[in-house]
């Protein structure tokens, strides 16, 4: 996110560990050499978001906010960030001025479930990733509340932006049925979600 006027901007999520030389180039580009970010602001800590977040943070030298359970990021130096509902595996960002959704894994446009479907990157409103979805109870109060934003703008951890009407049409039909289009039925976590401290649990070692 960035203001152009001001010159300001936020990084938010840093990609693959080889992403770190690509994220500095174009942000040379776009701001100007030498200008770092306010912040860099993590939606998760898996290895496809926070691949790069230590090499950067450490180049830019510039503060790291993460939710609060997910410290491990860059060795505990992220500091605490609003919980998000669909915790741990997305902290959405909502900017009101224009109504842009940056929804990290809480909703992305496009499928993931296949390597096809990860390399066409088909535009589609799609429900988090099956792979490591460790609570679909609140992975489907998060969609509606995103729905609820009537956001103009999507911008998701996989897939290209999407808006206008018609994503926020296909966003509320997502909300409206998600158990049927993005819940795996049956699977371990559907009706069983996995919680830090549970018996028997293994999402969270």
């Amino acid at each position: 996110m960035a203001t152009r006027r001001a010159r300001s901007w936020v990084l938010i999520d840093t990609g693959l560990s080889t992403s770190s030389d690509r994220i500095r180039e174009f942000a040379a580009l776009r701001f100007g050499d030498n200008v770092s970010p306010a912040a860099i602001v993590m939606t998760r800590a898996h290895f496809d978001h926070a691949g790069s977040v230590e090499s950067l943070a450490s180049y830019w030298d510039v503060p790291l906010f993460a939710h609060p359970l997910e410290k491990a990021v860059s060795g505990g130096r992220g500091r605490p960030i609003l919980p998000p509902i669909r915790w741990p595996a997305a902290a959405p960002f909502w900017r009101e001025s224009d109504r842009t959704l940056i929804a990290g894994d809480a909703i992305i446009t496009t499928g993931q479930e296949s390597a096809y479907e990860a390399i066409a990157q088909t535009p589609e409103m799609h429900g988090p990733p099956r792979y490591f979805t460790p609570d679909w109870q609140k992975a489907e109060k998060s969609v509606s509340l995103l729905a609820s934003l009537e956001p103009a703008l999507i911008i998701s951890g996989h897939g290209r932006p999407l808006k206008g009407q018609n994503v926020r049409n296909q966003l509320h039909h997502l909300a409206a049925a998600s158990r049927d289009i993005a819940v795996p039925q049956g699977g371990r976590y559907d009706r069983d979600p996995a919680k830090p401290g549970k018996s028997g649990n293994d999402a969270f070692r």
